[in-house]
């Protein structure tokens, strides 16, 4: 008797791990509230750097075992910390807000897929004046993946002490605007330097950029550029050199897709924005990761654990 009593009971057990573990949902077909644990900030937070000595700064998300695929900030410099590069991490982010020398803030979308954890981009700082360096954020926010909660728990602002050069020099001259930023901004197209890293941050050379791809295989050859029209902006194509840099001119304004491939084989891509004032965009690819180990990881052990659930209850009742 006890036995048939307990059998609605131990379904209805694996009933509930089943809509928590596979639907994320409670037995009330609710969703189920996960802590927010996402971070957001710079590496290194602190240091002291000498004025006019590059330093390099990366802004990252951690989700701390969340997983998320859209994020957004603005991100502000103090005035004596100059931005004279900006590499794009391994985030894989399509923009809608394009980072940029002239204005770091962000905001992006991993279409088809999630992270968590991720570099945004990798700044280059020029610290101008003696004092403290400040990188701060605001109007931030992590979704998580895939219910769009808002997971992001805090932000880490960057603090730095820049202190006189060897040579005792206290204050330096500002950078000028690179010559692609002069003369571009008269005709309002732009400029877009795409740099194809290797997972380790190394340059790629030799590889074939592709912007604005046609929807054809990425692998066949380019369709010939127009030399009419506003199109002729698109589906450019251009070989890395040895830095793994790639260099278009004459880019419209808006929305548009590079590809890095090399040897039939996709590395790369990422859509960006071009917009705003800053008229040279530098855009660093790095060779993407295909395999999400962590999520292939969990099904399979939330798999094991309903059949084994399933087989001692069987055998019970047996």
């Amino acid at each position: 008797m006890n036995m048939k009593k307990n059998k609605p009971i131990r379904f209805s057990l694996v009933f509930q791990f089943f809509l928590v573990t596979f639907l994320g949902l409670s037995p009330l077909g609710k969703p189920v509230a996960f802590a927010a644990n996402t971070t957001m900030g710079v590496t290194p937070l602190s240091g002291t750097y000498e004025v006019g000595n590059p330093v390099h700064i990366d802004l990252a998300i951690d989700g701390h075992g969340d997983t998320f695929n859209a994020a957004q900030a603005t991100v502000t410099l103090s005035q004596n910390l100059s931005l004279t590069d900006l590499t794009l991490g391994d985030c894989n982010f399509s923009f809608v807000a394009t980072p940029t020398t002239a204005n770091p803030s962000f905001a992006g979308v991993i279409l088809g897929g999630s992270s968590q954890k991720c570099t945004v981009y990798t700044l280059t700082l020029l610290p101008l004046s003696t004092g403290t360096g400040i990188i701060a954020f605001s109007n931030t926010s992590v979704k998580g993946y895939p219910n769009a909660q808002e997971t992001l728990v805090s932000t880490q602002n960057g603090t730095y002490t820049l202190t006189a050069s060897a040579t005792g020099g206290t204050a330096i001259t500002p950078p000028p605007d690179t010559p692609a930023q002069q003369s571009l901004s008269a005709n309002g197209t732009y400029a877009i330097t795409v740099q194809a890293l290797n997972s380790d941050s190394t340059p790629i050379s030799g590889a074939q950029v592709v912007l604005d791809p046609p929807e054809q295989t990425l692998t066949s050859p380019p369709a010939q550029k127009q030399s009419t029209s506003a199109v002729s902006f698109s589906h450019q194509t251009a070989m890395t050199d040895s830095h793994g840099n790639a260099t278009f001119t004459n880019v419209l304004q808006g929305v548009h897709q590079a590809v890095v491939q090399a040897d039939g084989k996709k590395l790369a891509s990422n859509i960006f924005n071009a917009t705003g004032t800053n008229h040279a965009i530098v855009l660093g690819l790095k060779e993407q990761k295909q395999a999400n180990i962590p999520l292939i990881m969990l099904f399979a052990i939330s798999s094991i654990a309903l059949i084994v659930l399933l087989f001692i209850l069987v055998l019970r009742d047996n």
